[in-house]
């Protein structure tokens, strides 16, 4: 009777294993597997930056009425790009725009204005694409638009941002692509004191 319950036992301890290491399996290739990007959808690689480049303990130094430029830098990183929507934020307390040429787009790259500019108090919003012509999408590092700013503050020193707002994107030209997918991975504010 032994040998019994020893032959049930081993038989059971036996299957259990079995169907332990058979729903086991998957879970273990699944987790060892490298992860991949099937489905075609674009990276968040692209950088939005002004240039002259600054930080918060190295602004840029500016005067009083003292008419000075901000380049919108983007570089796209792995992505090619079609559209670019920038929406830039600033204090009108401390900064106007130029009354001459507030805003240079490089026209060069971006031949079709889509959107704007439209100014408000503080904001400007744009949106530039590459036109009809994908082939000319932006594929390395270049200068979107050009903003000139007049300081106008009266007091002694103060420190100001010029950032970008939550509707900044930017949009691949890729096939398989979603076509109002952001891929702005990072962007960086321009720390301005003015004397």
């Amino acid at each position: 009777m032994a040998s019994i319950w020893n032959v049930i036992r081993h038989r059971y301890l036996g299957v259990s294993a079995t169907v332990a290491m058979l729903l086991l399996l998957p879970i273990i290739v699944i987790a060892t597997q490298r992860p991949q990007n099937l489905s075609g959808i674009a990276e968040g690689a692209t950088t939005i930056i002004f240039s002259p480049t600054s930080i918060e303990d190295v602004p840029l130094e500016k005067k009083l009425n003292e008419e000075f430029f901000l380049n919108v830098l983007i570089d796209p990183g792995s992505n090619v790009l079609s559209k670019v929507k920038l929406d830039i934020n600033y204090d009108p307390r401390f900064l106007k725009l130029s009354n001459q040429k507030p805003i240079l787009i490089n026209e060069s790259i971006f031949t079709e204005v889509v959107e704007g500019p439209y100014y408000s108090e503080g904001r400007i919003q744009i949106t530039l694409s590459v036109g009809d012509e994908l082939t000319n999408a932006l594929k390395n590092k270049t200068r979107a638009v050009t903003l000139n700013f007049i300081p106008t503050t009266n007091t002694s020193t103060i420190s100001t941002v010029v950032s970008f707002g939550p509707e900044t994107s930017a949009s691949t030209v890729e096939v398989n692509d979603l076509e109002k997918e952001n891929v702005v991975s990072t962007t960086a504010p321009a720390y301005i004191n003015i004397r």
